[in-house]
């Protein structure tokens, strides 16, 4: 029961930390004038990390069954949801903003 715990309280600060760093990218770029395209790709870049090296880290200081280990493979689960949600965020944005390039 305590990993699931463990798990639901490593969630609400991932998902802030992406959302909030490709709207803020995203955000920049319009405002600097780059065309649709770029702020899409910047927004991503932005957004994702390595969560592959943080496991492969975090396994090798900690070991496979620590608290820590289960924390970061919820990173990339949590991030590939989020991003998804951004392109339709992107999509949208796209058309309301009339967003082009």
């Amino acid at each position: 029961m305590s990993q699931i715990t463990s798990i639901i309280r490593v969630i609400p600060p991932l998902v802030v930390y992406f959302a909030v760093t490709f709207t803020l990218t995203v955000l920049l770029c319009k405002k600097l004038g780059y065309g649709y395209r770029a702020g899409c790709v910047q927004g991503f870049t932005a957004a994702s990390n390595n969560f592959e090296l943080a496991i492969a880290v975090v396994v090798s200081v900690y070991g496979a069954s620590s608290m820590q280990a289960l924390a970061s493979t919820v990173g990339p689960l949590v991030e590939v949801s989020v991003l998804v949600l951004c392109v339709y965020g992107m999509r949208w944005i796209r058309w309301k903003w009339n967003w082009t390039g």
